[in-house]
């Protein structure tokens, strides 16, 4: 089902908590991964969509399986070219372009706890390995906040968050942008969600009633690669980050056993994006490997019979995959440890305001945390 906006889903659910992520039409294999795996284990995981090609190709690909949310989407531009590969942009990771597609996540989660509804948000790089729904309820009965943690501060790729006061002011649009100057955040590194919220709530935990989730259930990159023997079979999720780019993330993701669907390629044919090195780096691995036809539609409806099959037999493909992955030298690129940003830190009595949807944006993000 497509929501035309999240007004609209808000009047026809009633889940005391909502699970989310967020993209435009980018990443689409981290992206297919990630809803399956929550499908596998049963958790109820919203997309919101921020362009109407991503919103078409869950909604082909899913049918009615997951749930989609158009977010800042002119629906009204019937016009538009639904064909995805024309849409594809690529920007590098801090960029302005970048930072402004991130920073969604903070106001969507401000609209859902103006609701009165907890949150849990995650990036299209995570893999749900388990439901966690009972171990989340249970923090957010004590915190109000509950985030990763890269091993030095917060990690914003997964987090939940219980609705207050004091949460629903501080995410208000115009108080990120006016205020708080979220897009100006960064530094040397470009602009960075992370660094917003480690200044503002990771250096004043107590403040925000926020705590760190375990690491050994609740993995980064990182630590999952150098602990997966100890902790793969009972760690809630893994947030495959520490590489940046879908090339590199589908690689480790293949390498640990964590692909449960048919690679696809999305990726356009001109010569421009061809002459990029990690762009034909990645089309050679899905040509290397059984892949569907990006014409045909993947078909995750868990009443197919042939998807129950896959299911019980434990996604056997995956070995042949990581056989082929031995090919490929793995790039462990480590951007946890950002540079934090120094700014003045004020205090903001803040009033809560109607958010503010003047602006749009329409670009694609490919590079995430």
């Amino acid at each position: 089902m497509i929501f035309e906006n999240i007004d609209d889903f808000l009047d026809n659910n009633n889940d005391h908590l909502v699970s989310f992520t967020v993209s435009t039409y980018n990443n689409i294999n981290l992206i297919r991964n990630l809803l399956t795996s929550a499908l596998q284990n049963n958790i109820k995981l919203i997309f919101f969509a921020l362009d109407k090609e991503i919103a078409d190709f869950i909604h082909k690909n899913f049918n009615s399986s997951v749930t989609i949310v158009l977010y800042n989407v002119d629906v009204s531009n019937k016009s538009k070219n639904s064909d995805s590969s024309s849409s594809l942009t690529i920007y590098k990771y801090g960029s302005q372009e970048w930072a402004s597609i991130v920073y969604y996540r903070y106001f969507i989660c401000h609209r859902l706890l103006k609701d009165g509804r907890n949150i849990v948000y995650m990036d299209t790089d995570v893999f749900i390995n388990r439901n966690y729904l009972i171990d989340i309820k249970e923090k957010l009965r004590v915190n109000d906040i509950v985030i990763q943690s890269n091993g030095n501060d917060c990690c914003t790729g997964f987090f939940a968050m219980k609705s207050n006061k004091k949460l629903i002011n501080f995410f208000n649009k115009k108080n990120m942008i006016n205020n708080l100057k979220c897009y100006e955040f960064g530094g040397n590194g470009g602009p960075s969600d992370q660094k917003f919220f480690n200044h503002y709530i990771g250096k004043h935990m107590n403040d925000f009633n926020c705590v760190l989730l375990e690491r050994n259930f609740y993995p980064n990159g990182n630590y999952f690669y150098e602990n997966s023997e100890l902790i793969n079979d009972y760690c809630f999720i893994i947030h495959f980050n520490c590489l940046k780019g879908e090339y590199k993330k589908i690689k480790k993701i293949i390498e640990f056993d964590k692909l449960v669907v048919k690679l696809i390629d999305y990726l356009p044919n001109d010569e421009e994006t061809l002459a990029q090195k990690d762009i034909m780096e990645y089309k050679n691995l899905l040509d290397s490997i059984s892949i569907y036809d990006d014409s045909e539609s993947m078909d995750c409806d868990f009443n197919n019979e042939d998807e129950k099959e896959l299911n019980e037999e434990g996604n056997g493909n995956q070995n042949a995959n990581i056989h082929l992955m031995n090919q490929f030298e793995i790039d462990d690129n480590i951007i946890d440890n950002e540079e934090n940003n120094i700014i003045d830190n004020e205090e903001n009595n803040i009033i809560d305001n109607e958010e503010n949807n003047d602006f749009q944006i329409n670009i694609n993000l490919t590079e995430e945390k």
